[in-house]
């Protein structure tokens, strides 16, 4: 008996969702108003998930605006060119090691980069080759940080770096270095 109600069951269950299934597939064969409907659907679907994305990474830029005013603000960048090297140097490993310990570090890591960009005098040329030594997590952080915060020095000349690590370390600490775009 038991065997019985549970073949009739199924058997309930497989002919309703085959003519569910026929059904919609009639109806978006056949019918310009459906398909019309399902189309606009699937485009609110992916308007919807691309603003979603795009949330996510203002909320992001947000973030690693702040995290690069709290860091140039607590730790600021020297404007002796010897101690400059000296600290490039550091950062640049200190950033190896912290992309080695795994994507815990990923972000830290990312941020010391970020601060030798700041200090290299070409800082193009470095991220070149930051692209094809540190991972690519790592990279992409980098990358929204520089979009963040873009380096006074990334576009310009070694003299444009000059005055931008000057006038990085000329700031005080009630000055914010970053200006964040509100939104109302």
């Amino acid at each position: 008996m038991a065997s019985n109600t549970f073949t009739s069951i199924f058997t309930a269950v497989t002919v309703l969702s085959a003519s569910a299934f026929l059904y919609f597939d009639y109806k978006r064969r056949n019918d310009f108003e459906f398909r019309k409907s399902l189309a606009k659907r699937e485009r609110k679907f992916h308007e919807s998930k691309a603003a979603v994305k795009q949330e996510e990474v203002k909320g992001l830029l947000r973030k690693y605006a702040n995290l690069i005013n709290m860091e140039l603000t607590f730790n600021p960048l020297p404007a002796n060119p010897e101690d400059s090297e000296a600290l490039f140097g550091q950062l640049s490993q200190k950033g190896e090691q912290l992309c080695s310990q795994g994507p815990e570090k990923y972000e830290e890591a990312a941020l010391c980069f970020y601060k030798s960009l700041l200090i290299f005098p070409t800082p193009l040329k470095l991220l070149e080759i930051l692209q094809s030594v540190v991972p690519p997590p790592v990279f992409e952080i980098l990358t929204l940080m520089i979009a963040a915060a873009p380096p006074a020095n990334l576009y310009g000349s070694a003299s444009a770096a000059a005055q931008g690590a000057a006038s990085a370390a000329e700031l005080t600490a009630d000055q914010p270095l970053i200006e964040e775009d509100v939104e109302a």
